[in-house]
């Protein structure tokens, strides 16, 4: 796993709306440019924000990416993953 690379992604996505949209519209396309395994590119694509978590991304990078592209966008469903809930 490349945290750099991991938290550049979520940063991203976090902040930049061109990079939102490319994402909504075609997942695996716009993360093949950051030259992710396909392990990290599920975490990404899957939310899953206590594994990244876990990996060393920043948590308040992590929850930016969520209020911004995660379908949902609910924080009280992000809390849970955090604490390992489904």
């Amino acid at each position: 796993m490349n945290v750099n690379r991991l938290e550049r992604v979520v940063y991203d996505l976090g902040v930049n709306r061109d990079a939102k949209q490319k994402f909504r519209e075609d997942a695996a396309r716009f993360l093949a440019g950051y030259n992710l395994t396909a392990e990290e590119q599920e975490l990404i694509t899957t939310f899953d924000v206590k594994k990244l978590a876990e990996l060393g991304v920043s948590p308040l990078a992590l929850m930016g990416y969520w209020i911004q592209v995660e379908p949902t966008r609910h924080m009280g469903t992000y809390m849970k993953r955090m604490q390992g809930e489904t």
